[in-house]
């Protein structure tokens, strides 16, 4: 059995792809803050943003065009020149500096009435900018981690660098509670949301030292060696396995389009609910407290997820069961969020997030062991940011919907069950990939390394 040799455990890449994912963590929350929970922001770079009709759906519209699609191109582009011909190693630390730095760059944007349509078209350039080498991340990160580790320890190592994701969710909503209540309500929507913009090099920093700490990987070292590497990583992973690869390519789209629209729909949710006028009054300023709570039992919901698995020990087998209680849970908890009570609200949203975030756990590994070291980076970053497109058009579908529909918790509701019925059915149509059972086995060869 070809298998990862080295037992110890490499914390510096571990570490190194756990940062880089929470720093994408605290740069999607940002957004969301100021799109979903802060609607009136929108209206300082955005002409005519109101909250619901079409200043709001063009507004996310824009964001879904400019960061989704941005990281599909982000991906494709540093995955097939970089990560899977020079190095994992060398392409993160290219992307965590500019992407912090590009959103940092965001506190010092004017506003609409100092220089007009500059500044939305500022605010979707430097999106742009973010989304492209935020999309590096996921798959250099997921090759870096999980190829330096040995077989039986890599499907808690992914769980925990999916965790990173979950953590910029509690630092920035953390972040956001200290700064919106030691400001006044009016400096805090006129300016103040800025400072979480400004503070996003923190975590660059910190990243960027561990990056710059890291090893490259034995699979990818020695891969370079025996002069393995393939001149464009792309086709070779579209046409490499025979006919029927680039169908299961689609299919892993499937998969991650459904699980990200569905985490696009729900955490928005979240905000909504939140501020719904339901609530007593006073509750209103403790919003950043409640989704710190609901993304901390998030993290615990990856390692169950995690825990599950192991168990289960089937990749397929354990998105699958997972999802299907995610999608068992929904209506109940989604409708019993919509009350006045916000300690049931934080409660039932809770569970909804504990039990979306195990299904994340098995992603690392399940797309790790789907895509060959030759493009590894490649494959999950383009699957990964495919979907992540899909995901990040989930506030424009809700926005679509509410027109049609009018309904406070339908349009949520709709767009969170669609996105779990295409999960689903993608899991349902996609092969198993290799176990820690299989490998156990003589003269199975361990897919990471090939």
């Amino acid at each position: 059995m070809d298998e990862v040799n080295n037992e110890n455990m490499p914390w510096i890449n571990i570490l190194s792809a756990w940062s880089g994912w929470l720093i994408d963590g605290f740069v999607s929350l940002t957004y969301v803050l100021t799109i979903v929970s802060n609607p009136a922001i929108l209206s300082i770079f955005f002409p005519n943003s109101a909250f619901l009709g079409l200043g709001f759906l063009f507004s996310t519209l824009g964001f879904a065009l400019s960061g989704g699609i941005a990281r599909f191109m982000g991906s494709a582009i540093m995955g097939n020149f970089i990560g899977d011909k020079i190095g994992r190693r060398t392409m993160l630390l290219i992307s965590v500096p500019i992407f912090s730095f590009a959103n940092f760059l965001i506190f010092f944007v004017p506003g609409f009435s100092l220089i007009g349509y500059l500044s939305p078209i500022i605010i979707y350039v430097i999106a742009f900018i973010v989304g492209f080498f935020a999309g590096a991340e996921y798959g250099g990160g997921t090759a870096l981690s999980l190829e330096s580790v040995p077989v039986k320890k890599r499907l808690w190592v992914g769980a925990f660098v999916q965790s990173g994701f979950g953590m910029g969710f509690v630092i920035i909503a953390l972040v956001s509670f200290f700064l919106s209540n030691s400001m006044s309500t009016s400096y805090y929507l006129s300016y103040g949301f800025r400072y979480l913009f400004l503070l996003s090099i923190i975590p660059g920093i910190f990243s960027l030292f561990l990056r710059y700490n890291s090893t490259e990987t034995e699979v990818f070292s020695d891969m370079v060696k025996k002069k393995d590497t393939v001149k464009v990583p792309l086709f070779s992973m579209i046409f490499s396995k025979g006919s029927d690869s680039f169908k299961q390519f689609l299919i892993l789209i499937i998969i991650i389009g459904g699980l990200l629209t569905v985490n696009t729909a729900t955490f928005s949710y979240y905000f909504i609910v939140l501020l719904h006028a339901n609530f007593s009054a006073g509750f209103e300023k403790y919003i950043f407290i409640y989704i710190m709570i609901i993304n901390v039992i998030s993290i615990v919901g990856v390692f169950f997820g995690a825990f599950i698995s192991s168990k289960l020990i089937l990749r397929k087998e354990s998105i699958f069961i997972l999802s299907i209680i995610f999608y068992i849970i929904t209506i109940p908890v989604e409708l019993m969020a919509a009350n006045s009570n916000p300690y049931i609200t934080v409660s039932v949203l809770s569970i909804q997030a504990f039990f979306e975030a195990s299904i994340f756990a098995v992603i690392p590994i399940f797309l790790a062991e789907k895509f060959s070291k030759k493009f590894r980076t490649t494959g999950i970053g383009i699957v990964y940011n495919v979907g992540g497109t899909i995901g990040a058009f989930g506030l424009t579908y809700i926005a679509i919907m509410d027109v049609f529909f009018k309904s406070f918790i339908g349009s949520w509701l709709i767009v969170t069950l669609i996105g779990a019925i295409v999960l689903l059915i993608g899991t349902a149509m996609t092969s198993e990939t290799l176990t820690e059972i299989d490998l156990d086995k003589k003269n199975i060869i361990d897919p990471i390394t090939q």
